[in-house]
């Protein structure tokens, strides 16, 4: 071994045991929070006739904080032509348009007053494509659960299937938690390292004869930015390629965040039956 090698092997050891001791100390973080006013809106609108709900809150710093909700916003929906008022609901912070329905090539401007400030934000709709077939795999280490799988594809969109099988021999009675399940999947129209490899997820395992209802939403530029954001901070987060911490986009204006959508959504409900059973 040369004295140069000598030296780089040594130099190694020395940095080794450094890092090595240095993860054994314990160090505490001050978390700098203060309290905020943002106002948080979260709203869609879709192309179904019915009532569709805008939840309003307060911003919160602590991790484990619970959302305040907002009462008493007055909470307007005009499409230019039309203004629908929004009633709060029963549930605070909750308000509901009357029923209506989104029309494609429309747009749609959500205007919010609460606490002595006015805020708005606009969207519109773009086309949704077809539901794709439905694809599964059998859960590991089960003989009668299955694994939904979605496709990717090259159209953004936002699925949501929505799985029930309380009703099945064996699983009367039981917690909704183990007899109910709800699973989002996005295709976003940009490619994120994280998304790719994204930290491992908890498998939800569905029987067969299980009602299956599956929705697909039609995604806008902008609303998939607002989604990117949000995974990112969220379902993303912990992955081997974390991003630097950031806020979420939104579409609302200044002293407001969150998210006003307008989507085309298809929908399909059927009784998942797998080959073979």
């Amino acid at each position: 071994m040369t004295s140069l090698h000598k030296y780089v092997f040594s130099l190694i050891l020395v940095i080794s045991a450094v890092l090595l001791d240095g993860c054994e100390e314990k160090t505490s973080w001050p978390l700098q929070t203060e309290d905020s006013s943002l106002l948080v809106v979260q709203g869609m609108l879709t192309n179904e006739l019915k009532s569709h709900a805008v939840l309003l809150s307060r911003a919160f710093s602590a991790p484990n904080d619970t959302p305040v909700p907002v009462s008493g916003a007055v909470v307007t929906l005009t499409d230019g032509s039309r203004t629908w008022t929004l009633q709060e609901d029963t549930l605070a912070g909750t308000y509901l348009t009357p029923p209506l329905q989104g029309i494609l090539g429309s747009s749609y401007t959500l205007r919010i007053s609460a606490g002595g400030r006015d805020y708005h934000a606009t969207a519109s709709m773009v086309p949704v494509t077809p539901l794709e077939p439905l694809y599964y795999h059998p859960m590991e280490d089960s003989d009668s659960l299955y694994v939904i799988d979605f496709e990717e594809s090259n159209i953004p969109a936002m699925v949501e299937v929505y799985a029930d099988w309380s009703y099945l021999p064996g699983y009367e009675g039981l917690p909704d938690s183990l007899t109910h399940a709800r699973v989002y999947h996005y295709t976003l129209n940009n490619v994120d390292p994280n998304a790719l490899f994204p930290p491992a997820a908890e498998k939800v395992g569905i029987p067969a004869g299980a009602l299956l209802v599956r929705r697909k939403y039609s995604l806008t530029p902008t609303y998939q930015e607002y989604l990117r954001t949000l995974l990112s901070e969220t379902a993303w987060r912990g992955s081997i390629f974390d991003v630097q911490p950031g806020n979420v986009n939104s579409n609302l204006s200044e002293g407001a965040t969150g998210f006003f959508a307008a989507c085309t959504v298809t929908e399909e409900t059927t009784v998942f039956r797998p080959e073979g059973e």
